[in-house]
């Protein structure tokens, strides 16, 4: 426990505990499963919306950092992108109000969260000292939201959605009902499947290919000698009748009075 308290502590950025813990437990292998089945978030696009701009803010407000352990090889902004995926994933109304403009100021509404800490703070000198990592995120052009910028805390913008997780009981939520009569103060928060899990899941399911009934084994019957062949049109079952017949004809001379092909037309006519 010491030592992972220490490497958090080195590691400088921590996600913020007001979400729970199996949540922030489950997020580095959801991340990597999304990775390595390049799976698509169904609300959030993997990009920034304007990349040069984002990193140019949170370079300006924040010094090069890494995650806790459990996230290495994890960037910040993978993480901010999956919370932000489940928030509107798990709140109709959020998702509703960020695609609608604010009948406040007639524009599309930003969404902002806190989601990580740092141990080593940056003094902006416009905004202060940044010691929360809280992600903004907007519509795109692509229908989906994407990271706009990054700061540190409340925002004073009144057209940004304040998003808190409900779990975060220490943690006064704010109004947003100025920019959607729906909206709450705090928002629930659970685990959202992508796509590619979500239709596996509701694809129906076929039922199995009627297989043929197996054939019936066919009983062989050898035929006496001088027998013409049977024709393959005949069922097995009419084979013993046909022989008998054929060796009831031997005793009146019938196979020296005909040919083999007549023999064969009288014995199939007389079995059908």
């Amino acid at each position: 426990m010491v030592y992972e308290q220490a490497f958090t502590l080195l590691k400088e950025f921590t996600m913020l505990r007001r979400f729970p813990e199996e949540y922030r437990r489950n997020l580095p292998a959801r991340i990597r499963d999304h990775q390595r089945q390049r799976k698509v978030m169904e609300h959030v696009h993997h990009k920034p919306t304007r990349e040069r701009h984002y990193d140019e803010n949170k370079s300006t407000r924040y010094h090069d950092q890494l995650l806790h352990e459990r996230f290495e090889n994890i960037t910040p902004e993978q993480v901010a992108n999956i919370v932000a995926n489940d928030f509107v994933g798990s709140n109709p109304a959020l998702q509703e109000a960020l695609s609608k403009p604010s009948p406040s100021t007639g524009k599309l509404p930003t969404m902002q969260f806190d989601l990580f800490a740092t141990d080593n703070p940056k003094m902006d000198s416009k905004y202060g000292l940044h010691d929360l990592f809280s992600p903004v995120f907007g519509m795109n052009k692509r229908g989906k939201l994407g990271l706009l910028t990054v700061t540190s805390g409340i925002s004073n913008n009144p057209n940004t959605i304040r998003v808190t997780p409900d779990m975060a009981l220490s943690i006064e939520g704010r109004r947003n009902r100025h920019i959607h009569p729906d909206l709450p103060e705090k928002f629930a928060l659970r685990e959202v499947a992508s796509p590619s899990i979500a239709t596996e899941r509701a694809r129906p399911m076929m039922p199995p290919a009627p297989t043929s009934p197996p054939e019936p084994e066919q009983p062989e019957y050898e035929l006496p000698e001088g027998m013409p062949p049977i024709p393959p049109a005949i069922p097995p079952a009419h084979v013993p009748a046909m022989i008998e017949r054929w060796l009831a004809s031997q005793g009146d001379g019938v196979q020296a009075k005909s040919q083999p092909m007549d023999l064969a037309w009288r014995l199939l006519k007389g079995c059908c």
